[in-house]
């Protein structure tokens, strides 16, 4: 029996050799992690983590060990504790739940929302590619049009460059990123880049529904209000709406990215190629994340009140 039980132990290990660099990010992330607490080389450690980054591992939930230059992966069941059952190796050994900082909050992110065939990822590259110059190609004319020609400065063309700006600023937070990660073979984002992600998709896509609520109001004024519609909307209070459409976008933004990262993380595996917020919650290892629902669901009745009225109008 005891034989049987080191046979199985023998069996359960897989020890992967490999030179440190940006190529192993699992060899990485326990470099860093060595150096935040401070280790000295000949030390030991390891890091509970429900992510397996090596293929042969895929889906697996596993412990990893690092000590000088060489990865150790113990194969686990998912969300299996630590406790003293598990092998001690090296000299020095470190709950994560208790003693370690959470590194997957705060060092980086997996975006996993597409294959990792490199085949079908220069497919997606060249897929996105061509997406986002008709995008910004478009964009960038009517932006042009709108600012050359003195014939359209007026607000419903006024308003309709700023929508532009807008739209090109919400494919330009997310298509970038993902084509970089298609091209360079990486699945990863920081997570300040993840922050800045949220907060600006959120910002543009709050924005974009005030815009199109005002656009509604201009087209309104101008056919039910003809006589009117220049003492009302004069250059100035177009300025104004413009601006306070600007304004929502940013107070939307701080409200969703708050509520997304005032959470702790249990992973940092986001099944999407960008991030995404319902994913991130997902993540989530506390009921923190009923905050930001909460957010959303006052986003949504807001943007519901404004999609009523640009029926109505």
């Amino acid at each position: 029996m005891a034989n049987q039980g080191q046979n199985h132990m023998k069996n359960e290990e897989l020890i992967l050799e490999h030179r440190t660099s940006a190529k192993m990010e699992t060899g990485n992330l326990m470099k860093q992690a060595g150096e935040q607490l401070g280790l000295q080389a000949q030390d030991t450690f390891f890091h509970y983590c429900e992510i397996d980054q090596l293929k042969a591992l895929r889906g697996g939930c596993n412990i990893y060990t690092y000590q000088q230059g060489r990865v150790k992966v113990i194969p686990r069941h998912p969300r299996q504790a630590l406790d003293n059952s598990a092998p001690r190796l090296g000299n020095l050994q470190l709950d994560i739940e208790s003693k370690m900082p959470n590194l997957t909050s705060t060092s980086e992110f997996l975006l996993l929302g597409f294959s990792d065939i490199r085949e079908l990822q220069i497919l997606h590259f060249f897929v996105f590619l061509a997406v986002y110059l008709v995008a910004v190609t478009g964009n960038l004319l009517i932006i042009t049009a709108v600012a050359l020609d003195h014939h359209l400065h007026m607000p419903m063309y006024f308003f309709l460059m700023n929508l532009a700006i807008l739209d090109l600023g919400s494919i330009s937070v997310i298509l970038p990123k993902a084509m970089a990660n298609f091209l360079i073979n990486s699945m990863s984002i920081s997570y300040s880049g993840c922050v800045a992600q949220v907060f600006c998709l959120f910002l543009f896509v709050g924005a974009n529904f005030a815009m199109l609520t005002i656009m509604a109001h201009d087209r309104h004024m101008a056919i039910c209000h003809p006589l009117q519609y220049e003492t009302i909307m004069h250059k100035g209070a177009c300025v104004q709406m413009a601006a306070s459409a600007w304004v929502s976008g940013i107070l939307n933004g701080t409200l969703h990215t708050g509520g997304t990262f005032a959470i702790n993380f249990c992973s940092n595996r986001i099944n999407q190629f960008f991030c995404e917020t319902s994913q991130i919650l997902k993540l989530s290892c506390s009921d923190l994340y009923l905050i930001e629902i909460g957010i959303l669901l006052f986003s949504c009745s807001l943007a519901g009140g404004c999609f009523i009225y640009i029926i109505i109008t």
